[in-house]
């Protein structure tokens, strides 16, 4: 029962939340540069500042404040190898970094620094699926399957293709 509620969550879930990337993708990439071109911080092509230096100034400085961020964390935040060994040997996924995980993966979208959402919806979705399992009391082998019907559900859900995430997750 978990695992399907689980399933429906985090495929209405991941569908918000990329709706929400990409409002915010707008206001940062269309909106911003217009703002600060209207200001006055930015020239048309011909003159000093010209706007496309917005390009590479934007993805630097998210990148320098992620990466500080991501240093000073008291948990280092997982890669896929961890989170494989952890599902395969354990069966559950520390849940520690789920606040972390979310903020820094939607702002390192938004930058245009060439990070997907996938590993971190499947690092997220397998967070939850093992925290209500721990809560619930389940086995550990229902506890990795619900960490793996939460991940296949989230990346189905934001792709809008159920059996991609299926085969992502396996």
């Amino acid at each position: 029962m978990w695992s399907c509620v689980l399933g429906i969550f985090f495929g209405v879930f991941t569908a918000y939340w990329s709706i929400a990337i990409e409002k915010l993708l707008e206001i940062v990439w269309k909106d911003v540069p217009e703002a600060l071109l209207e200001i006055g911080f930015f020239t048309e092509l011909d003159g000093a500042f010209p706007l496309p230096h917005y390009v590479w100034m934007c993805p630097t400085f998210f990148g320098c404040v992620l990466s500080y961020i991501s240093a000073i964390l008291p948990t280092p935040i997982p890669g896929q190898n961890e989170w494989i060994e952890s599902i395969h040997h354990h069966g559950v996924f520390d849940p520690s970094t789920f606040y972390y995980i979310i903020v820094i993966s939607t702002l390192g979208m938004l930058s245009g620094m060439s990070l997907g959402p996938e590993l971190p919806l499947v690092l997220v979705s397998g967070m939850v699926g093992t925290f209500i399992s721990s809560k619930t009391r389940q086995s550990v082998l229902s506890a990795r399957v619900m960490s793996l019907t939460a991940g296949a559900a989230a990346i189905g859900g934001f792709f809008g293709f159920p059996m991609a995430g299926a085969l992502f997750v396996l």
